[in-house]
C-alpha cells in the first residue's frame, strides 16, 4: 500500500469517501487530484498545487474579495454578488459548506453581463488562479500563481497545451495527461503502483505509466465510483478484456453498478465489489429525537410529521435566522428550534439524535447527511427532497408523511427492526471494515 499513489480526478464527495477509506485503512501514501478548487484537505495535493508552494492565511469571507471601491457586495447562504449600483458585475461562488460563505471563486461579468474572467481563491485566502473567457463566456485560458503572485502554470483550454515555468525552466506539455505524468516523475512516484477513481485523466495517466514500466510496478487498480449505467464504458472494456498495460482489476464501489456490469457481460475475473470504511462516531441509542438541518422553511410534510409523531422530539437547526413560518413551529411541545446554531450545538445534536429527516427542499447544510450516517442516525426522506442516495437505504425513501410516520412508529416499537434498517443503511453506504478494504487491494 505504501509504495503506491492514489490519483483522483476531482475532489468531490465521492473522492472524499475514497480518501477517508484509504486513511482509515492505514494508507499513508500520497493522494493527488487532476483538478483543484483551492480547498483540498491538507493530505491531498493537485498536479497544479505541487508547483505553487505553500501559502499561509485564512479563507476569505464573501465580503473580503478584491473589488472596485464603490461597488457593493451582497450575499446569502448560497452565493454572493457584486454590484455597480444596480448593475450585476460579479457572482461569488462559495466553497462547501456553502453556509460558511467562504470564497472559492468570483466570476466577473462585462457590461453586457457576459462572464469574462474568474478569480480563484484558496483556503488560505490567496488569489492562486485566474481564468479567462471569450466574448461568449467560454473558457480560453487559466493561469496559476505561486505564493509570490508569479505566474507558474498556464493552461490553454482550446488546444489542451500546458506551459510550466518552474525552477527557471520553461516546459511545454501537449495535454494534462503529459503534465501529470511529468509531475509524478518529478515527485519520484513514476514507478509506483497507481490506485485511481476515474476513467478520465487518471486512467490515461495510469495507462501511459503502465506502458513505460509495466515490469517494475504492481498492477494498478481502478476504484469505480459511478452509479448504475446502461453500458460498459469504453475505457473499461480493455481492462475487463485483460489487455490494459496498467490495470488488472476494477473495484466497483456501488453494488448496483457491480450487478449491472455483470449483467452486461463484464468478465467477473477482473471485477471486485468494493465499499467504504466510514469510521462511525456512535451507536444508535434507540432514542426518540429527530434532527432536521435546513437553510429554509420549505420542509415537506413537517406539520403532519410533528402532529403525527408526538412521541418524537423534533430538533430543527439552521445556521441563519429562521423565518416566521418556521419559528411558528415552536408552538408544538415536541419541537425545539435552533436559529443561528453554533457548531458545538450542531455537533451535540448529531450525537444525541437517533433519526435524521431529510425533508428540506434547499441545499444540504453542515454536511448533514454524511454526519447523520456516521452517527448511526436512521435517515428517512421523501423522493421529492432526498439530497443523494449515497447514505440512505431505498427502503427509507417514502412517498408521503403517512408512510414515514408508520415507518418511524414501527422502528420505535421494535428495536430489532430499527437495527435491521440501520444495517440496510450501512449496506447502502457500502460499509467495510479496514481489514476488508485492505483486502481489496491484494
Amino acid at each position: 500500500m505504501e509504495s503506491s499513489v492514489l490519483l483522483l480526478d476531482s475532489y468531490d464527495e465521492a473522492a472524499n469517501q475514497l480518501r477517508t477509506s484509504f486513511r482509515l485503512a492505514g494508507y499513508k501514501g500520497p493522494m493527488i487530484t487532476m483538478m483543484d478548487d483551492g480547498f483540498l484537505p491538507r493530505d491531498v495535493t493537485s498536479i497544479y498545487q505541487y508547483y505553487l508552494g505553500v501559502s499561509q492565511g485564512k479563507a476569505r469571507y464573501f465580503n473580503q474579495i478584491d473589488h472596485p471601491k464603490l461597488w457593493e457586495i451582497r450575499g446569502n447562504n448560497s452565493y454572493g454578488e457584486v454590484y455597480d449600483k444596480t448593475h450585476l458585475r460579479g457572482r461569488i461562488v462559495y466553497a462547501k459548506p456553502l453556509e460558511k460563505r467562504l470564497v472559492s471563486a468570483v466570476e466577473w461579468l462585462d457590461e453586457k453581463g457576459i462572464h469574462r474572467y474568474s478569480d480563484y481563491y484558496n483556503s488560505k485566502g490567496r488569489l492562486y488562479s485566474r481564468g479567462t473567457m471569450d466574448a461568449k463566456g467560454q473558457a480560453i485560458l487559466r493561469s496559476w500563481f505561486d505564493s509570490s503572485g508569479r505566474e507558474v502554470i498556464t493552461e490553454n483550454y482550446r488546444t489542451g497545451d500546458i506551459l510550466l515555468d518552474f525552477k527557471g525552466r520553461l516546459t511545454s506539455y501537449k495535454s494534462r495527461v503529459d503534465f501529470a505524468v511529468d509531475m509524478l516523475k518529478d515527485a519520484g512516484y513514476l514507478d509506483r503502483q497507481i490506485y485511481y477513481n476515474s476513467l478520465s485523466t487518471p486512467f490515461f495517466v495510469a495507462e501511459k505509466l503502465g506502458s513505460r514500466s509495466r515490469e517494475k510496478r504492481a498492477q494498478d487498480l481502478l476504484f469505480w465510483q459511478e452509479g448504475v449505467r446502461e453500458d460498459i464504458p469504453g475505457n473499461m472494456k480493455g481492462i475487463l478484456a485483460g489487455s490494459s498495460p496498467s490495470t488488472s482489476t476494477v473495484i466497483v464501489m456501488n453494488e448496483g453498478s457491480y450487478e449491472k456490469l455483470l449483467s452486461l457481460g463484464a468478465d467477473h475475473r477482473h471485477l471486485k465489489l468494493g465499499g467504504y470504511v466510514h469510521g462511525f462516531t456512535r451507536e444508535n441509542s434507540y432514542g426518540r429525537k429527530a434532527l432536521i438541518c435546513t437553510n429554509s422553511d420549505q420542509l415537506e410534510g413537517i406539520e403532519e410529521l410533528i402532529t403525527g409523531l408526538p412521541q418524537i422530539h423534533f430538533h430543527i437547526v439552521a445556521v441563519t435566522e429562521m423565518s416566521k413560518t418556521l419559528m411558528d413551529k415552536e408552538k408544538y411541545s415536541n419541537v425545539t428550534l435552533y436559529p443561528g446554531a453554533k457548531p458545538k450545538i450542531i455537533e451535540e445534536l448529531f450525537q444525541e439524535c437517533d433519526y435524521y429527516f431529510d425533508i428540506n427542499y434547499q441545499n444540504v447544510i453542515v454536511n448533514a447527511l454524511e454526519r447523520a450516517f456516521l452517527a448511526n442516525q436512521l435517515i428517512l426522506g421523501f423522493e421529492k427532497t432526498i439530497h443523494g442516495r449515497v447514505y440512505i437505504s431505498k427502503d427509507q425513501i417514502k412517498k408521503n408523511p403517512e408512510e414515514m410516520i408508520r415507518e418511524v412508529e414501527k422502528t420505535m416499537e421494535n428495536k430489532e427492526y430499527l437495527e435491521e434498517c440501520l444495517i440496510r443503511q450501512r449496506k447502502a453506504g457500502g460499509d467495510l471494515t479496514p481489514a476488508a478494504f485492505r483486502e481489496l487491494m491484494k
